[in-house]
């Protein structure tokens, strides 16, 4: 089993326990759709999400955008990371305790339902162009994009 922690945009939080056989299913109910999968910096918090949150509207998640710092819309699952050694490994571990704590709990309530914040994070939103945007790149540009992450400086928009 695995300790989780499922965030609603309203301000909602509920403790899953996600057995390892049907943890994708519950994930994927609990979101309302297919996932997608953010983690922070040091990849000790995984989020799934909705895959197309963005896409047909759903409201900002004050809390993920703080968590991950990039927007983030719909009810999220968090879940651990990190292996026992601390290493980045893709499965489900158990969430950090202190996501679990009730002072933590209460600001994670308040926060969510922060009518400034959420406004501010709807504009930020609503400003980004989510427009699909395809490269030509050569093979060795393309070699370089996938071991480096890194597109050439000023790639040709088709």
């Amino acid at each position: 089993m695995t300790k989780a922690l499922l965030i609603r945009t309203n301000g909602q939080h509920q403790v899953l326990d996600l057995p390892q056989d049907d943890s994708y299913e519950i994930i994927k109910e609990a979101v309302g759709g297919w996932l997608d999968t953010v983690s922070n910096e040091t990849g000790s918090i995984v989020g799934y999400l909705h895959d197309e949150g963005l896409l047909i509207g759903l409201p900002v998640n004050v809390v993920a955008t703080m968590l991950f710092q990039m927007p983030l819309v719909g009810d999220i699952v968090l879940v651990g990371g990190l292996d026992k050694d601390g290493n980045y490994d893709g499965e489900n571990h158990d969430l950090d305790p202190k996501f679990f704590d009730e002072g933590y709990l209460s600001w994670l309530s308040f926060i969510s339902t922060n009518e400034l914040v959420i406004g501010r994070l709807n504009d930020e939103i609503a400003g980004m162009d989510l427009s699909p945007k395809v490269f030509a790149l050569t093979d060795d540009e393309m070699g370089k994009y996938l071991s480096t992450g890194e597109l050439p400086a000023e790639p040709e928009v088709l």
